[in-house]
């Protein structure tokens, strides 16, 4: 089995920041692995040390970004790949569709671990627009892992105060909600292991992406129209045809 965990660096706010008034980005700040991907580090270690599995963590991102990389290995991954560039520049689709990217380049991958979101931006957007583009099946903030079988990923997720049971087909994106546990700490050999690590990294061109395509001019809303608000109650027990009706009444809507 192969996982590859997406993180990120964001800002410490625990630690002094500034926030320029005629840039577009912070450009004075102490980085720090994003804390909602350390709860998706933990739930990829935990399946490696029950199940076994080979663990790649992958950013997308400048030199900085190495540090959430090196942590990462020091929890526990085998490896460490960055992709070329200033993160801090693109959106969430564009990071996504690098991230898809990166994915088919290393290939075989069964599991891609995601974070909820990051505590900077806070879109969480990405794991869902990862999935689109790589079209696998995408479980949203898992709790526990109750089996991995013969390419099956059944895991629980909370809903509305319930406990929901689903089983999936590798592969698969996944993220992690906090409830998996609580984040662990690296060990000291972890660390020094950590350090000397050499981290592979890809220059945008390698994956085979049309740039102008990823970089193309920023989206903007320019004008939201509003319609009568209507409320209607699904009488369904069953997620599936839940997900029919809802599916169906979205594109009544947009039609």
């Amino acid at each position: 089995m192969k996982i590859v965990v997406a993180v990120t660096n964001v800002i410490d706010l625990t630690q002094p920041y500034h926030i320029p008034t005629e840039e577009s980005k912070l450009t004075s700040y102490v980085p720090t692995l994003n804390p909602w991907d350390e709860f998706a580090l933990e739930a990829a270690l935990q399946i490696k040390e029950k199940y076994g599995a080979e663990l790649i963590a992958i950013s997308v991102g400048e030199l900085q970004q190495e540090s959430a990389l090196r942590k990462a290995l020091a929890l526990g991954c085998d490896s460490a790949l960055r992709i070329e560039n200033d993160s801090k520049s693109l959106r969430n689709d564009q990071i996504a569709s690098i991230l898809a990217a990166a994915i088919r380049k290393i290939g075989d991958i069964d599991i891609a671990f995601c974070g909820r979101q990051s505590i900077d931006i806070e879109n969480g957007t990405t794991a869902s627009m990862l999935a689109e583009r790589l079209n696998w099946p995408y479980l949203s903030l898992i709790s526990k892992v109750e089996a991995i079988n013969h390419g099956i990923f059944t895991a629980q997720k909370s809903f509305f105060n319930q406990l929901l049971t689903i089983s999936v087909q590798f592969p698969i994106v996944v993220s992690a909600s906090k409830e998996f546990g609580e984040a662990r700490f690296p060990s000291f050999m972890g660390m020094r292991r950590a350090a000397r690590a050499v981290i592979e990294s890809w220059p945008l061109l390698d994956l085979g992406l049309e740039l102008n395509q990823i970089f193309q001019a920023d989206s903007r809303i320019e004008k939201i129209v509003t319609g009568p608000i209507l409320h209607q109650l699904i009488s369904e027990e069953n997620e599936v045809n839940i997900a029919n009706i809802l599916d169906q009444k979205v594109s009544e809507a947009l039609s």
